[in-house]
């Protein structure tokens, strides 16, 4: 058998990092996948900004649908330990999150860095739902 030379906690802050890059990957594919299904439905050029909408509307509805769909092939395939329930519950916490922060701001804030924390709240939150379970590797008591 073999042993992991690192300490148990800085196995699990690897292990946060290493599920939550491959949940962004995931959400990033099935975003891209949505706007490209966007752009080949409307190739119309009278569609104009109608299509911008639908493929922004795309990427922000496929991202956090990408980012669970690859916790859910994370968990079966490499069979992880951790809740999936509590792991969809925060991508959409993740996702609700640049709302909260544009509405107690008024919306002062640059728009790109709400679209940054957007990013980044739905896989952090994601990965941190999935992990918090005292089982699956997070907690430093092993």
């Amino acid at each position: 058998m073999v042993q992991c030379s690192l300490s148990p906690r800085t196995h699990g802050y690897a292990r946060f990092f290493l599920i939550a890059a491959g949940v962004a990957v995931a959400g990033l594919v099935s975003a891209g996948l949505l706007v490209l299904a966007v752009s080949l439905l409307m190739r119309n050029p009278s569609d104009g900004f109608g299509a911008l909408g639908l493929a922004l509307g795309g990427a922000m509805l496929g991202y956090p649908l990408g980012v669970m769909s690859g916790l859910y092939l994370l968990r079966r395939i490499l069979r992880l330990k951790g809740s999936l329930i509590l792991g969809i519950i925060g991508a959409f916490v993740g996702a609700a999150v640049p709302i909260a922060i544009a509405a107690i701001t008024n919306a002062a804030l640059e728009p790109d860095v709400l679209i940054i924390v957007y990013f980044l709240s739905v896989p952090v939150l994601c990965s941190l739902g999935f992990l918090a379970r005292g089982d699956a590797g997070l907690s430093s008591r092993k």
